[in-house]
């Protein structure tokens, strides 16, 4: 048998180490600048993790929504594992930043160490690590947009993954309860990691006897069992928010250009990871075992790739850049597991290497956004908030500012509270009155924004260019401009 040599991995991995390391660099202006821009998730996460600190675990916070219970909606893990950072650093920004890079770490740190139970040459495991963290939907998620509970799911994700894998071909012992653990942290770190997971074990389940069966059965229930002081509100109350009608898999039906390139990519790693299965399988002489082991994750691709996941339940809320994390972990696993022999057209596997590697590269460069220091406007909307003493909503529309990343903002550094805010799940009643109102400034009904803005509990505005002159014809009092953004008072 000839797996792969690792002459064909240094050009590849080297192009996305590069890339990784120019990408974690960018980013560290996160330490200087807080985000304002609208490609961005991390600010939300920079704020639930200072109302962690201020309001607790599951109490009440009254910066967002009029007041909501903090982290009923949010996993926890991640913010718990940073809080420490933030309490000594006593700076959200540094804290997160310094937890990315922990994060990767022992992400990288795991790869190679549990890269030698695979008997992985060290240039495997840096390679396998990069791969799968490295490439540009990694980057884009994690790094560019900030999604760092989500990363921190992946890396333990990746952690119990090795650990089913390893125990595949051999007797589950004691020590496989360390993946109660893990698979622990990872229903408290994201909830597509989540709904993930279960798959990777019900392929263990498959292959092994009785008395093994019950092994894993009780690694699932005592994790269940240890998280569900997080879990249980969570799914009581998913189904009665606004969370419940958002899919995540909606987009696999999209015609929009926007949606193209991920499209793309949910037919191009499902494929790659059929095929590879195809020769990984063949190595190890069609083993029924292997084959019922990597059906679960088979079946994952099927739905993605023929877009029927979609129409299942519990996993149309799952990313579709989730799916695709799962398939490059296991896509790359048996990669550097097959004989490569037995595939008639090896002598082109380095060049295609290589140029995905710059193809992902290139899609970073290009497509995905650098960090976005705040502009003048940015900076304009921060000092007018210094005249802001009560709750306050912003009309965002057609400005270079993120309204939900100054709602993370304010109550970090001024301790401003909104009726708005940026927690993905929140009330229906409260989202469509927060519509309303926006639709009453643009069609510049002044009553009934007046009404709303009353109903809301919003005592200040915040707007931009034209959306001025709408609030001063409807009579609010002006309490402050600085060129193109202006603060408005309803009485």
């Amino acid at each position: 048998m000839k797996k792969v040599p690792d002459k064909w991995l240094y050009l590849p991995a080297l192009i996305l180490w590069a890339y990784l390391i120019i990408r974690l660099i960018d980013q560290s202006k996160l330490l200087f600048y807080f985000p304002l821009d609208y490609t961005n998730d991390i600010s939300s996460y920079m704020a639930q993790l200072f109302f962690l600190d201020k309001c607790g675990f599951h109490q009440f916070c009254p910066y967002w929504y009029n007041g909501f219970t903090a982290f009923q909606f949010t996993p926890p893990a991640w913010f718990f594992f940073t809080l420490p950072l933030y309490w000594m650093f006593n700076d959200v920004k540094i804290a997160t930043y310094v937890s990315m890079i922990l994060v990767f770490i022992i992400g990288l740190v795991s790869f190679i160490l549990f890269g030698r139970l695979f008997n992985l040459s060290f240039v495997k495991r840096l390679a396998y690590f990069i791969f799968f963290f490295g490439n540009a939907i990694a980057i884009g998620n994690f790094i560019r947009l900030g999604d760092l509970h989500q990363l921190f799911g992946w890396v333990n994700l990746a952690i119990l993954s090795f650990i089913v894998l390893y125990y595949k071909d051999r007797e589950i012992k004691t020590r496989f309860y360390w993946s109660i653990l893990f698979l622990s942290i990872v229903i408290l770190s994201h909830q597509t990691t989540s709904i993930l997971a279960p798959f990777i074990l019900v392929g263990l389940f498959f292959i092994k006897n009785s008395k093994e069966k019950l092994k894993i059965f009780a690694v699932g229930l005592l994790s269940l069992i240890i998280t569900s002081f997080w879990w249980v509100p969570y799914v009581t109350g998913f189904w009665k928010t606004s969370g419940s009608s958002h899919l995540l898999t909606k987009s696999l039906l999209s015609l929009d250009i926007r949606d193209l390139p991920q499209n793309i990519a949910t037919v191009i790693i499902p494929l790659a990871f059929l095929v590879i299965f195809y020769f990984y399988w063949n190595t190890y002489n069609r083993r029924r075992s292997e084959l019922l082991f990597f059906t679960p994750i088979i079946f994952l691709s099927l739905i993605l790739l023929l877009r029927v996941a979609y129409f299942i339940p519990i996993l149309k809320y799952v990313y579709p850049d989730s799916y695709l994390h799962l398939f490059i972990f296991f896509t790359l696993f048996m990669f550097f597991q097959l004989d490569v022999e037995l595939i008639k057209l090896k002598k082109f596997i380095p060049a295609t290497l290589i140029i995905l590697s710059l193809i992902s590269a290139s899609i970073g460069l290009f497509y995905t956004p650098n960090f976005v220091t705040p502009n003048n406007v940015g900076d304009r909307t921060i000092e007018i908030l210094d005249d802001v003493d009560d709750k306050f909503i912003i009309f965002g529309k057609g400005t270079e500012v993120y309204n939900k990343a100054v709602y993370s903002y304010a109550p970090i550094y001024l301790n401003l509270s909104t009726p708005e805010g940026w927690y993905f799940i929140f009330d229906e009643e409260q989202l469509e009155l927060s519509r309303k109102t926006r639709i009453d400034l643009e069609n510049e009904n002044c009553a009934e924004l007046d009404n709303d803005l009353n109903l809301i509990g919003a005592k200040y505005t915040i707007a931009y260019d034209e959306q001025c002159e709408i609030l001063d014809k409807c009579d609010f009092a002006e309490k402050g401009s600085l060129e193109n953004v202006c603060l408005y008072y309803a009485d």
